[in-house]
C-alpha cells in the first residue's frame, strides 16, 4: 500500500516538474508546504530549508494577511511538521529517501 501512495505522489510531482516553468510560484500551497518539509530533511543544509520555509511562510502571508508575525510563524511550522509527518506515513522515512524525492520533485522549484 505505501508503494502505491509514494508512487501516486511521485507521479504527481513529476508531472508538476516536466512543467516548461520551474517557478516555484507554479506550486500549489499544499506542494510548496511539502517541498519545504522535503528540504529539511533532504540533507542541503539549513540555507536550503530556510529558503524554501520563507517563500512558504511569504505566501501564507498573503493568503491569510491578519495573522500577526508569530501567528504565521507558528502556522508555518505546524503545515511543515504535517507534510513531514504525510511524507512520512508515505514511506519516505530516511535521508536518502528525502534527498531523492526532493531531488526529483522539488529542486527545479527553488526559490530563488
Amino acid at each position: 500500500m505505501k508503494k502505491i501512495i509514494y508512487l501516486s505522489i511521485f507521479v504527481f510531482f513529476t508531472s508538476l516538474t516536466s512543467a516548461q516553468n520551474k517557478d516555484n510560484s507554479k506550486l500549489g500551497i499544499t506542494d510548496l508546504a511539502i517541498c519545504t518539509a522535503a528540504a529539511m530533511k533532504s540533507g542541503y543544509g539549513i540555507q536550503t530549508f530556510t529558503d524554501w520555509s520563507e517563500t512558504l511562510e511569504k505566501r501564507y502571508h498573503s493568503i491569510y494577511p491578519n495573522l500577526n508575525a508569530k501567528e504565521l510563524d507558528l502556522y508555518t511550522s505546524e503545515r511543515i511538521k504535517d507534510k513531514l509527518n504525510y511524507l512520512k506515513r508515505n514511506g519516505i522515512l530516511t535521508s536518502f529517501k528525502f534527498k531523492e524525492f526532493y531531488d526529483n520533485n522539488c529542486k527545479s522549484f527553488y526559490p530563488k
